[in-house]
């Protein structure tokens, strides 16, 4: 009968994964283009053209620098003035751009949203094989699956190609981790430092997993001594994740040591001096209060994750708490925080998340656009969620209780698929019911700016005139980035005025603002314009239209 369930449950996830591919290659044109993802690209043919020059390919390097001119616009950033960024998504993505010949903006992107699925893709299965090598299997599908169905990180798996990219190497490199943990062999040590240096280029703040693994390292051998026989292991592994970092980041080959400092000191130094709108009030970008982060996480998360997160947080911290008090084995020479490597496998997850939260709320870390930058605390988040699931199945004895819990989980599973179909393709700006109708438009909905295509595409569509439409843009976003999304014949019929608003027919906002609206009057809508068209979901104010009367 168990290998019937487990057939089965192998059955159920191969449909899973297989439903989450065919949803994903088929709608992953659907999305618009986010503010960052021009200079992403650029990026990657900055570095193409980079390793190129130490190549005799003259033909493929005059492409790629032809493509790296056309690239560039007024308001986009010079690349050679931000080398800090990592190459394992934009590099590949550039590449294929130039072998598959691809001309059209609209290809391009729809070739990078794709990529950009297909990482997170990968990322999930590694994230179902940590919590199978953990739980049974029917916790462990329940898990992938609230993992899978939290609106926001799923609609940002097609365009982001930072956050959404390190969340996947995060997955890969934390199963390789707790591999080791189990095994010590050399093969999961060799896939964990490459994975651990992916994270890292791809986003600097995965500097905590090498420290947080050699922290465990010294409590394992607090609690065995024999665990100093493996020294020579750990030390293999910080050499070669340096080695692999080393190889994957360009920026560090002139001198690694030191531009690997110089990321750090100017980390600082990329706060943008912006208000921010949070909360019903303009906040300065480098003073935000304490509790953005987790407000964020808590209001555009699904409600039964932020639940099932807190009551398996003070679970594992009520077994640490007895952990730490229990002070008989000392005379043996013996101190356990953890009894196996599962109880292990939790507590690495468990002080991982917190200590990251502590040190991003302490240290005042700027953070802007909810919570985008760490996306990958969703890690954490649904695996403490499914260890407090694992435990609730443990306590319940009626097969009653047992069905009836069966069937909330997957209710809210279903609720939470409901909501990533109702806000296609915006999933991104998704907000929970916590809020208010009147306040969820307390907070920024769509700083990422991925409204652009869907506003541009109504406008055009419902333009009587053959003449240019000339659009004007009362946003902080750049509406004319999300024009490379369109049709070749649409985009010929557009023609951006900015904040011309003299010059212009049409006017679209979605109230982002990098200045205090309620002093600085800079994205007023004129008087002669009216409002046309508001597009809302749950409330939601994600653009409007104005149009001159």
């Amino acid at each position: 009968m168990s290998l019937l369930k487990q057939n089965s449950s192998k059955v159920i996830i191969l449909i899973i994964f297989s439903g989450l591919f065919l949803v994903g290659i088929n709608t992953y044109q659907d999305y618009g283009i986010s503010v960052d993802e021009k200079f992403q690209r650029s990026n990657g043919f900055f570095w193409l053209d980079y390793l190129l020059s130490y190549t005799n390919l003259n033909d493929l390097k005059n492409l790629v620098s032809q493509k790296l001119i056309d690239i560039e616009d007024f308001t986009l950033a010079d690349v050679s003035k931000f080398k800090i960024y990592g190459i394992l998504f934009d590099l590949p993505a550039a590449l294929l751009e130039v072998l598959l010949k691809l001309e059209d903006t609209k290809d391009i992107y729809n070739l990078r949203h794709l990529l950009n699925f297909l990482y997170f893709f990968v990322g999930s299965i590694f994230f179902y094989k940590i919590l199978i090598n953990r739980f049974n299997s029917f916790i462990s599908l329940i898990g992938t699956l609230f993992f899978l169905s939290s609106p926001r990180i799923y609609g940002e798996s097609f365009y982001n190609s930072k956050d959404i990219i390190f969340l996947s190497f995060l997955c890969i490199a934390i199963f390789y981790c707790f591999q080791f943990l189990k095994k010590k062999g050399v093969y999961n040590l060799i896939l964990f430092s490459f994975f651990t240096a992916a994270c890292i280029q791809t986003r600097v703040i995965g500097i905590f997993l090498p420290f947080s693994f050699l922290i465990f390292y010294i409590f394992a051998i607090i609690s065995d001594k024999k665990e100093i026989t493996f020294i020579s292991k750990y030390l293999f592994y910080f050499g070669m994740t340096f080695l692999f970092l080393f190889l994957f980041w360009p920026y560090l080959w002139g001198n690694p040591v030191q531009n690997l400092l110089n990321i750090f000191s100017n980390l600082s130094s990329l706060t943008p001096d912006i208000k921010i709108f949070f909360n019903g009030k303009f906040i300065d970008a480098s003073y935000m209060p304490y509790e953005y982060l987790p407000t964020w996480m808590i209001i555009s998360s699904p409600i039964i994750n932020s639940i099932l997160f807190i009551s398996g947080s003070i679970l594992l911290f009520s077994r640490l708490f007895k952990r730490l008090i229990t002070f008989e084995n000392l005379k043996y020479n013996k101190f356990d925080l953890w009894r196996s490597v599962s109880e292990q496998k939790d507590l690495f997850i468990l002080i991982n998340f917190y200590l990251i939260l502590l040190i991003l709320i302490s240290f005042n870390i700027t953070l802007i656009n909810s919570w985008r930058y760490v996306f990958f605390l969703h890690i954490f988040v649904i695996y403490i969620s499914t260890f407090f699931i694992h435990y609730l199945f443990t306590k319940f004895k009626d097969k009653k209780k047992i069905f009836g819990f069966k069937f909330l989980l997957i209710s809210f599973i279903f609720l939470n698929l409901y909501k990533i179909n109702s806000y296609h393709p915006f999933q991104g700006l998704y907000f929970n019911s916590l809020l208010s109708s009147k306040y969820k438009n307390n907070f920024e909905i769509d700083h990422s700016s991925i409204s652009g295509k869907d506003a541009l595409n109504w406008i055009v569509n419902n333009e009587d005139s053959d003449k240019k439409i000339k659009i004007g843009t009362a946003s902080w976003s750049p509406l004319y980035r999300n024009i490379d999304g369109l049709e070749k014949e649409k985009r010929e019929l557009i023609n951006f005025v900015g904040q011309n608003y003299s010059d212009a027919k049409y006017i679209y906002t979605n109230n982002i603002s990098e200045v205090d609206k309620t002093k600085d009057k800079k994205y007023d809508i004129p008087k002669d314009f009216k409002q046309i068209y508001s597009f809302m979901i749950d409330d939601l104010v994600i653009y409007e239209i104005y149009k001159r009367k």
